[in-house]
């Protein structure tokens, strides 16, 4: 079961997860999305969140939807992998004003990073 975030869509989320499965060969790429009904059930969402974010998926070309037949997963790994360093980009834009908010200069937060980033999170 996903843990969501509050203050980010549920569908983004859930989008990102799927790009992810992608990314990591348990969903096949050319292969049927499961259902909206089976993906309702797996995120424990109604089929109107899974429907956006299956539009948000046929927005971004990671999928192709096909009435009658279901979402079919695109073969081009590279669109994939677009999509999910617009999500790290936005991620870290997020943390970056937030950091900000908190009056840290930009070599404090790089300062953070970088230890972080030796460390093990």
């Amino acid at each position: 079961m996903m843990n969501y975030i509050k203050n980010k869509p549920i569908y983004i989320q859930i989008a990102h997860d799927l790009i992810l499965k992608v990314l990591n060969e348990e969903i096949k790429r050319a292969t049927l999305l499961p259902s909206v009904r089976e993906l309702s059930v797996t995120y424990k969402v109604t089929p109107k969140t899974i429907q956006s974010v299956t539009k948000y998926l046929d927005d971004n070309k990671v999928i192709n939807r096909k009435p009658g037949v279901g979402s079919v997963i695109t073969n081009d790994i590279e669109v994939v992998k677009e999509l999910h360093f617009k999500h790290g980009l936005e991620n870290t834009k997020e943390y970056l004003e937030y950091m900000k908010t908190l009056l840290y200069s930009d070599d404090e937060i790089s300062k953070y990073i970088a230890k972080l980033t030796k460390e093990d999170i």
